[in-house]
């Protein structure tokens, strides 16, 4: 890649407890949060040296149903660390919502996954955004949903609440990631043909862009591609299907990630993606320190620009139209 165009960079940081079932008397602090905290607030100068630009990461905080029911307040995390998210603003980092659809069980006394019921997703993206409010005194702009899941009536729900941004969905994938003993109900989104860039969605089909009929809000796909066997992106695991850019990820699988999507797109975008966790459980931590190393050592790092989702859309500009002219292409080819 010979532009020296800049190449935006959002780093997606969901803010939740280190366990997907959260126990019924749950600790009283989350550690990730903090490690990670203190981790990226550290990593920040180093990066803004290195690219000669401010740095701004996103963090999507855990404030939805199974949080309120577990801790007694769906705003529990922002009033037990009210001092770190203010400095998190003031250094201009996005502050958005990541929500879940845990339901909890009496019966049988455990959490399930409860995506099939419309209405109780309803109530978990809607509390949640109450909630953000109550805490920020501001609406919430930026929303990441669990476990890559969307629903066209997801999405008008986000719409009509003001969410002008949704970095959820994957591209390429078209099964979950739910553990073998978690229960879920409903069906998951086939995002196998969706673009990988930047889009406004048609009204009627999220995963396709739309010059018309298309909804306020714009998605923003996390950056997924097929893992290869080096580190150049060559040699892709045949059968594999798209993996995300994950910080907790081996190294090897992150690099090839990066490298596939600088030579595949024409005007790179990077969305990546990470759990709090990521800074706290030992082996992540080891897989973090060696895909930022990669990052900040590699031969464009001068050319990222690590940005809110606000300022990526702003910054694209025209080249998102450029984007999407190529997909209708390819798409009326096929």
């Amino acid at each position: 890649m010979q532009s020296k165009q800049r190449i935006p960079v959002l780093v997606c940081i969901d803010v939740e407890p280190e366990d997907r079932k959260l126990a019924q008397q749950a600790p009283d602090n989350w550690l990730g949060f903090e490690k990670s905290f203190e981790y990226f607030n550290a990593l920040r100068p180093r990066l803004t040296r290195i690219t000669d630009s401010p740095v701004h990461f996103s963090w999507f905080v855990r404030m939805d149903p199974q949080i309120a029911q577990t801790y007694g307040s769906a705003e529990w995390v922002v009033s037990q660390y009210q001092n770190l998210f203010k400095q998190l603003e003031e250094a201009g980092d996005e502050i958005g919502l990541h929500s879940h659809a845990w339901r909890w069980d009496t019966e049988n006394q455990d959490w399930f996954v409860d995506h099939g019921d419309p209405d109780w997703v309803d109530h978990c993206i809607s509390s949640a955004c109450d909630a953000f409010h109550n805490s920020f005194s501001r609406g919430c702009k930026s929303f990441r949903f669990g476990d890559h899941w969307m629903s066209e009536r997801g999405l008008d729900q986000l719409e009509k609440l003001g969410v002008k941004f949704d970095l959820t969905l994957e591209p390429g994938q078209a099964e979950n990631y739910l553990l073998a003993n978690e229960r879920f109900t409903g069906s998951f989104p086939d995002c196998r043909m969706m673009p990988q860039v930047p889009y406004q969605p048609h009204v009627n089909n999220f995963t396709k862009p739309a010059f018309i009929r298309k909804r306020s809000l714009w998605l923003i796909p996390v950056s997924a591609e097929h893992p290869s066997t080096s580190g150049n992106g060559d040699e892709t695991h045949k059968g594999m299907p798209y993996v995300p850019l994950n910080l907790a990820f081996d190294r090897s699988v992150v690099e090839s990630i990066v490298e596939r999507l600088l030579i595949r797109l024409s005007d790179p975008l990077l969305v990546i993606v990470a759990r709090t966790d990521v800074a706290s459980d030992p082996s992540q931590r080891a897989n973090l320190e060696k895909n930022i190393d990669y990052l900040l050592n590699h031969p464009l790092a001068a050319q990222f620009s690590f940005k809110t989702p606000a300022e990526a859309i702003n910054s694209l500009g025209l080249r998102s139209m450029k984007w999407l002219k190529q997909y209708f292409v390819k798409s009326n080819e096929t």
